[in-house]
């Protein structure tokens, strides 16, 4: 936008951040949607700026934060699959779960550490460091997993039992979309 007169400085210091966080999302935006299309995903949540879905959620929390640019894209991807999970199970409804509560633990989940140290987030060290466990058991988690982890590649272990999570058999596809997913544990759940 033009400006007739002089700017105060945090003027200029609030559009230029601004500006900034037009251009990641932008460019996240061409990460994401050929990913979206592939896995068969609905790009349509990735639009809707008025929509408080856990991926409009995950996308602001990537892209505002001043980390994006240390983020390798793998990062980036893990980082997003990982705040569509918390923002899909915390403190989320299902049919079975009408009222739930907050997580029992949520250590370091979304702050802007590295997600190896987001507790239940286990990463393998010899593949530089990507995600290939979510392992948070009775911990509370409602609502549904969200189809965006399939971005996380490696994911080899989701071990969340004795949690109040409903997974249709729609949702269910998602396992089938996980290559080197070994150990599925979502033993009473709904």
């Amino acid at each position: 936008p033009r400006h007739d007169g002089p700017m105060h400085p945090t003027e200029v210091d609030k559009e230029e951040a601004t500006d900034l966080v037009i251009l990641r999302r932008a460019e996240f935006l061409q990460v994401l949607e050929p990913l979206y299309d592939q896995y068969n995903l609905d790009v349509s949540l990735l639009h809707k700026t008025d929509d408080n879905s856990p991926q409009q959620l995950a996308f602001a929390f990537i892209t505002d934060t001043q980390a994006y640019p240390l983020l390798s894209p793998r990062k980036r991807l893990e980082r997003f699959a990982l705040a569509c999970f918390y923002y899909s199970t915390y403190r989320q409804s299902n049919p079975y779960t009408p009222q739930p509560s907050d997580w029992s633990s949520e250590h370091q989940w979304m702050l802007h550490y590295d997600v190896c140290v987001w507790q239940g987030v286990y990463c393998h060290v010899e593949e530089n460091g990507h995600v290939w466990e979510i392992r948070l058991g009775s911990n509370r988690l409602s609502g549904g997993l969200p189809m965006e982890l399939v971005l996380i590649q490696e994911l080899k272990v989701i071990w969340l039992p004795n949690n109040f999570l409903h997974v249709s058999s729609h949702d269910a596809r998602l396992f089938g979309l996980l290559p080197r997913l070994e150990v599925l544990d979502l033993n009473d759940n709904y």
